[in-house]
């Protein structure tokens, strides 16, 4: 399947996007304290990994 140049404009905002849910959500919702307790370490690093893989794969789609 070949994706043209519209496609892969959109998918590259998609990841993109999808990197900013996780930075938001488990990247920075580690460092806010709520009621609900704290997110663990792991959790954490691994939102910081999903986030940066995702960014990643947004660069790599916009320059292609």
């Amino acid at each position: 399947m070949t994706l043209d140049r519209q496609q892969l404009e959109i998918l590259a905002r998609y990841f993109s996007d999808i990197s900013k849910v996780f930075v938001a959500s488990l990247v920075i919702g580690y460092f806010i304290p709520n009621e609900a307790g704290s997110i663990p370490l792991p959790t954490f690093f691994g939102g910081m990994a999903a986030a940066l893989f995702f960014l990643y794969a947004s660069v790599q789609l916009a320059r292609a």
